[in-house]
């Protein structure tokens, strides 16, 4: 009798220790996803990454995202079913944004490289995507940088830009200055769509988001 009860309280014990288990791991996932969920909608900002995925679509093929930032667009665009390859100037971005590409679960479909958005080192024609998140007000020369997105984009392929609207402007500026910082972006999309239109007859759709106007077009230069 003694052992029968010995024995049932190993299975009791067990048992416990199993369903203990299982619910720790339950919450370790859902920490974990939330972690993920803070990550990718964690500020305003990151909802206009999702808009202008959402206007772009689903899709295959190769996509450049300039600017690399936190990675954020890389990884959205790797979500949408692209193989992404991602340049930044910094090694340092490129470092902070390999950490969410990883976390966010995309990291086969990202390729980080340093590089330059005004001199891109890739052949004409080269991508069916090329991007660039809230990153062409702090190029030396955005004109350039267009000229690059329009002749590594293939013919039929998506151009896809977002720059902060006037509200959005305000509010990093004054995050900024929180921080004892300064930032200006002295660039709207309208001056984008307009430099396309006259130097590519490109002419694509401006969308409104919260804090930033999304342009997309369809490359039809030549």
């Amino acid at each position: 009798m003694v052992d029968f009860l010995m024995h049932t309280i190993v299975l009791a014990f067990d048992y416990a220790r199993l369903e203990l288990a299982s619910h720790v791991d339950i919450i370790s996932c859902f920490l974990s996803l939330l972690k993920k969920i803070f990550k990718i909608w964690g500020d305003k900002m990151e909802r206009d990454i999702q808009d202008a995925l959402e206007i772009l679509g689903r899709g295959k093929g190769f996509a450049l995202d300039i600017g690399t930032g936190r990675g954020r667009m890389a990884s959205g665009l790797a979500e949408y079913g692209y193989d992404v390859v991602s340049l930044d100037e910094s090694l340092e971005a490129l470092k902070r944004a390999r950490e969410f590409i990883r976390e966010s679960g995309v990291e086969e479909k990202v390729l980080l490289m340093v590089g330059d958005g005004h001199s891109l080192p890739f052949l004409d024609e080269t991508f069916d995507v090329v991007a660039t998140y809230n990153a062409l007000h702090h190029m030396r020369d955005y004109k350039r940088v267009l000229d690059e997105m329009v002749r590594v984009c293939k013919k039929g392929g998506k151009i896809v830009i977002s720059e902060l609207n006037e509200y959005g402007k305000k509010v990093v500026e004054e995050s900024h200055r929180k921080r004892g910082s300064h930032h200006e972006a002295n660039i709207s999309i309208v001056d984008v769509s307009s430099y396309l239109e006259k130097e590519y007859r490109i002419v694509g759709e401006i969308k409104p988001s919260e804090r930033t106007d999304i342009y997309i077009a369809t490359n039809i230069s030549f």
